[in-house]
């Protein structure tokens, strides 16, 4: 499969719609990872996906009126159902990593952020080195966004872990693998490994070393 037949689709979620009817300081996006069907053997489908991709792209100063609340507490108060125990949804996650990683603090993050929630490369195409392309097409585009920073939780599968020493080691190899595209740990909250990418030369993260 040539990369150069490999290309990444944003569509906007229906966070979009929420994002109008509160005062627009979130936008959700799905991205897939696509490719001719011709090419993969798959002649009686047009286009294939590869893997798919859950994003938020969120900032303070996109909030027609803070008041004395954080960022987090908005997307808390507006997004999340907190009637709902049983579900964790991508609010909570953005509400988590918006706290996680400090925004507005001087050891955090800032600006505009881009929370990846989810990046996976379908099973039957895992192997083929897409999961690296995929990323740095994600990465290309916050740029093109002016994204301030790009902030992920490296987290295995769940299907894919049996212990907590295999899932620490899974964190651990996660770490290592998005440090090599300029992610950097930043300091914990909640015992959760949060990693950010700062997209501005100017822009220094306070980050500790993965070891």
């Amino acid at each position: 499969m040539e990369k150069g037949h490999v290309w990444a689709e944003w569509s906007e979620d229906s966070a979009k719609w929420r994002n109008d009817m509160t005062g627009g300081y979130i936008l959700g996006f799905e991205v897939t990872l696509k490719t001719y069907g011709d090419l993969i053997g798959k002649p009686e489908e047009r286009f294939v996906i590869l893997g798919k991709a859950d994003i938020h792209l969120t900032d303070e100063s996109w909030i027609p009126d803070k008041g004395d609340y954080t960022l987090a507490e908005h997307i808390h108060m507006d997004y999340n159902e907190e009637t709902n125990w049983n579900e964790y949804t991508l609010y909570e996650y953005l509400e988590d990593a918006i706290t996680c990683s400090k925004y507005g603090e001087t050891d955090g993050v800032s600006g505009t952020v881009a929370v990846l929630h989810k990046i996976e490369i379908l099973p039957e195409f895992r192997g083929k080195d897409l999961f690296s392309l995929f990323l740095k097409s994600i990465i290309h585009s916050c740029r093109r966004f002016k994204t301030d920073y790009v902030v992920l939780m490296p987290h295995p599968f769940g299907g894919n872990v049996r212990s907590q020493e295999e899932k620490e080691l899974g964190i651990l190899k996660l770490r290592r693998f998005y440090s090599q595209f300029g992610f950097h740990d930043i300091p914990l909250e909640k015992g959760v490994p949060y990693m950010a990418l700062p997209m501005k030369p100017n822009h220094i993260l306070h980050a500790v070393t993965a070891t």
